[in-house]
């Protein structure tokens, strides 16, 4: 995928994802992904291990939702047992839900991340919306061949959460 400070057909603005800052490079790169399973079967392969002599160890460079979605665990008084939440959650949301924990909601309130009420025992922000959206973006590079990409979105209560993305030159 390809993510641009200035307009360019067939990428994404910097500020789609959140990385317009003063001092942010021109371009930004996440590496194509594939399915395929490394050497130890933990699927998500990047280009880079795509050769057959590579030791497909992984890394962690691409949009895939392999890389996207991890484990969030919570335990303790303030949490429901047992809950499987298909809601997305990131990082940011920790402070938040902390801060809504220990009796500060407007501190809370007032951050980067959301309140991750879903899974608290008490009361909590209520979920007023949730919507998932796929964004596209194509550049046609000639003799019938074109650049692709697509970047998956979530928004939770206003927060947004990148799902997964990745990009592909179509062939002639």
């Amino acid at each position: 995928m390809i993510f641009s400070r200035a307009p360019l057909e067939g990428t994404f603005p910097l500020a789609t994802v959140q990385i317009d800052a003063p001092d942010a490079p021109d371009l930004v790169v996440s590496l194509r992904w594939t399915h395929g399973k490394s050497a130890t079967s933990t699927p998500g392969l990047v280009v880079s291990d795509l050769k057959s002599t590579s030791e497909k160890i992984g890394n962690h460079t691409s949009l895939s939702a392999y890389d996207m979605h991890n484990t969030l665990v919570a335990a303790g008084p303030d949490f429901r047992a047992g809950v499987h939440d298909p809601l997305p959650s990131g990082n940011t949301d920790l402070v938040p839900t902390i801060l809504w924990i220990l009796g500060y909601p407007d501190e809370a309130m007032h951050r980067d991340g959301r309140v991750l009420g879903e899974a608290l025992t008490g009361a909590a922000p209520p979920l007023r919306s949730f919507e998932i959206r796929r964004l596209t973006a194509r550049r046609d590079l000639g003799d019938g061949r074109a650049w692709e990409q697509y970047l998956n979105v979530s928004e939770v209560n206003g927060v947004r959460y990148f799902d997964e993305g990745n990009g592909v030159q179509t062939p002639k």
